[in-house]
């Protein structure tokens, strides 16, 4: 077999293979597509990962507080980190973000402490 046949049937051969390919793949792929949708990616929390903040530094600059998930996973909490020793305090616990007579919790979109560090303005239920 010649030099050019052999090219010739190479390339016969691999446009043959990429056809078979370009066949299947598709067909394969089209079971799952509604495993992905784009409601799916946006409107659910399926795909969120996990978020930090928002975060404030406290007036002394020993650490900062941030918004994080309580330990039972039902609500926000407000904790305070120490910069120094890396110690966890919770400031703002699940029970008082939640309103009376609510089953539901607060979701905070963001929270701004006063000069002195004892009262906290907490912003809630956000429009964009």
């Amino acid at each position: 077999m010649s030099l050019g046949s052999r090219r010739i049937l190479l390339l016969a051969f691999s446009w043959s293979f990429f056809f078979i390919l370009a066949g299947v793949l598709p067909s394969q792929g089209q079971s799952n597509v509604a495993l992905l949708s784009l409601e799916r990616i946006f409107d659910s929390r399926d795909f969120l990962g996990e978020q930090f903040g928002p975060a404030r530094w406290l007036s002394d600059g020993s650490g900062y507080t941030t918004v994080e998930v309580s330990n039972s996973r039902r609500a926000l909490e407000i904790v305070s980190y120490d910069t120094e020793t890396g110690k966890r305090k919770v400031e703002i616990g699940e029970r008082i973000l939640r309103p009376k007579g609510s089953s539901l919790p607060l979701i905070i979109n963001d929270y701004q402490w006063s000069k002195d560090g004892h009262k906290l303005l907490i912003y809630t239920n956000s429009k964009r």
